[in-house]
């Protein structure tokens, strides 16, 4: 069982089939294996259940968090802030709130944000920049080669999304940078993802120091689902570029 077939399951179909594993003590579709004993597809399904929960967590609200935590961290240090750029500043962290709030609701009903089918991934992606420079000290901003890129999976767009995200979030949190760049690029039917910051992260020998982390632990397992290429490397003059190139996933752009 893989990360994208767990993308498809509700938590209540992960209880269902649970529940029909202690009643039955049979099988189930999700298990490579129809002999194992029922203790050992509890115990799966349990562990299944929690790993998804755990990357939507992650996913879904801990961007959330991280942006609300600085942008107040921002509030309290900046003693030179009006009472009027303090109230809007507030304004716009009540937002990031509301929405993780929201996404908490919709993770509870088993629902995968965002909608990439709907809105599209640039869009998808510029909606969280925006949402980010409002509340952050930090100039982000994007750079797409076509406005409208149609994937060839809704599932494909979420992963390269949370891809693009989970790279935002380090720069910002974790290389103290003050400019990051998302770029897209359609390449006849590949994608190519780049982030770029100024920031102080280093890469030695293709690595980044210090991406040990659940974060870029993430980043590969998603690249790995969509036989994509990840890659660090140093930016000029400084900070770090991670470069995502995922193959045969453009139907078509414009």
């Amino acid at each position: 069982m893989n990360f994208e077939e767990l993308d498809k399951l509700s938590k209540s179909t992960l209880l269902g089939l649970l529940k029909e594993a202690v009643v039955k003590n049979g099988s189930s579709p999700l298990l490579t294996s129809s002999k194992q004993p029922a203790t050992n597809q509890v115990a799966q399904l349990l562990e299944a259940d929690k790993l998804k929960l755990a990357r939507e967590l992650h996913d879904d609200l801990c961007p959330h968090l991280t942006c609300l935590e600085m942008g107040l961290h921002a509030i309290q240090n900046d003693a030179s802030m009006t009472e009027v750029q303090r109230s809007e500043k507030i304004g716009n962290l009540l937002k990031v709130v509301q929405n993780a709030l929201l996404k908490t609701r919709t993770m509870i009903a088993g629902v995968d944000l965002p909608h990439i089918e709907e809105v599209g991934l640039p869009q998808a992606i510029s909606s969280w920049l925006n949402l980010m420079n409002s509340v952050l000290p930090v100039e982000l901003k994007s750079v797409v080669s076509h406005d409208d890129i149609a994937l060839r999976s809704a599932t494909a767009g979420v992963h390269i999304y949370r891809i693009a995200q989970e790279s935002i979030q380090n720069a910002i949190k974790h290389s103290a940078a003050s400019l990051v760049e998302v770029r897209l690029e359609v390449q006849g039917e590949d994608l190519l993802l780049t982030v770029q910051d100024n920031g102080k992260g280093k890469v030695e020998g293709g690595h980044l120091v210090g991406g040990t982390g659940c974060g870029v632990s993430n980043m590969r397992f998603r690249s790995q689902l969509l036989h994509a290429q990840l890659s660090f490397c140093e930016n000029t003059p400084q900070g770090v570029k991670v470069i995502c190139r995922i193959p045969s996933v453009i139907v078509h752009a414009n």
